[in-house]
């Protein structure tokens, strides 16, 4: 069934004087350009079937930062038009996405002193469903009942823990496997309250996943939390380019009849409601060397089959945490 998402975005960066790669972001149709050349602070509040956010670095040619630019506008902007076509769904795009994030960033080499590698991290939303694909320090996760899950396989320690301190069964059961460079998420099912995050590797290296757990738990909205979040973490490395991307879920609903089959939902003060299972199955690697091979069918089909039948009944929401819309 079509659906259509409501999302309050909010896109924060610190750029510096570096070597290597250069950073940007893509909101949604909206790319970082010379006004973001050395901080970024924007929000988006939108409602639409598909959505497409990413952070990334991209290589330099040699040529001009505006010829760079041009090319990797170019590039997301193809996804994000091929996405918007009415007859694909979500399993249509992730082999899509892969090939976005790797046109790029292009070819990632082995680490050299002082020089900055490129990555990509991209979220697609599509019909009130989700898929990741992430790429070098590209890092994406997605905050659900006060805990961190993160979409992709990356290398970033996590505890299995929520923002209380709480064990968290099934930390990684968003993860689907890998595809040479590429790293893939299973499509899973949102639903409200849920806060999809984009970040580089070196904010979670300067402020670590507590930090993180405290900052979504005590952020009054999404604005807040990127707020909040980037101060840390610029404070704690400064010089260092960084960016984070959070989106609040505000509704989802049905596209062809026009009303609401999600709501906001807020647990009662004196009977607080229990914290929901996520819905997603594990998947094996991908065994393809790149995107031009898509990953296995049953890797995503499997998280989203099984999320299908686990949308509905009661929701907890995030309590204050990245909860509410854009300013």
């Amino acid at each position: 069934m079509a659906k259509t998402t409501r999302i309050a975005t909010t896109v924060t960066a610190r750029y510096g004087p570096v070597s290597g790669a250069a950073d940007g972001f893509w909101l949604d149709g909206r790319m970082s350009g010379r006004r973001e050349s050395r901080a970024a602070d924007m929000t988006l509040d939108r409602e639409e079937r598909g959505f497409f956010f990413s952070l990334f670095a991209y290589p330099p040619t040699g040529t001009s930062l505006e010829a760079d630019q041009s090319a990797v506008r170019q590039t997301l902007d193809r996804f994000q038009q091929g996405m918007a076509h009415t007859g694909r769904n979500i399993d249509s795009e992730i082999n899509d996405l892969a090939q976005c994030a790797v046109d790029v960033t292009g070819r990632i080499s082995l680490q050299q002193e002082g020089i900055r590698q490129p990555y990509f991290a991209g979220i697609v939303v599509k019909d009130g469903e989700m898929a990741a694909v992430t790429m070098g320090r590209g890092c994406a996760y997605l905050y659900r009942d006060d805990a961190l899950y993160p979409l992709t396989s990356d290398d970033v320690p996590l505890e299995a823990i929520d923002s209380r301190g709480d064990p968290v069964q099934d930390l990684e059961i968003y993860c689907a496997g890998t595809a040479g460079t590429v790293r893939y998420s299973n499509i899973a099912q949102l639903k409200v309250d849920d806060c999809l995050i984009l970040c580089n590797r070196e904010v979670m290296d300067a402020i670590g996943q507590r930090e993180m757990l405290r900052l979504l738990e005590e952020a009054q909205d999404q604005a807040e939390a990127a707020g909040m979040v980037m101060t840390s973490a610029a404070a704690k490395s400064p010089g260092v380019p960084l960016q984070f991307l959070i989106g609040y879920v505000e509704a989802i609903a049905a596209s062809d009849r026009g009303r609401a089959i999600l709501s906001r939902s807020r647990p009662s003060p004196s009977a607080p409601a229990a914290p929901s299972v996520p819905v997603a199955s594990p998947a094996g690697s991908h065994k393809a060397p790149g995107p031009s091979i898509p990953p296995p069918a049953s890797a995503g089909r499997s998280a989203r089959e099984a999320a299908a039948g686990a949308a509905a009944g009661t929701m907890s929401g995030p309590s204050a945490g990245a909860a509410g819309t854009a300013a």
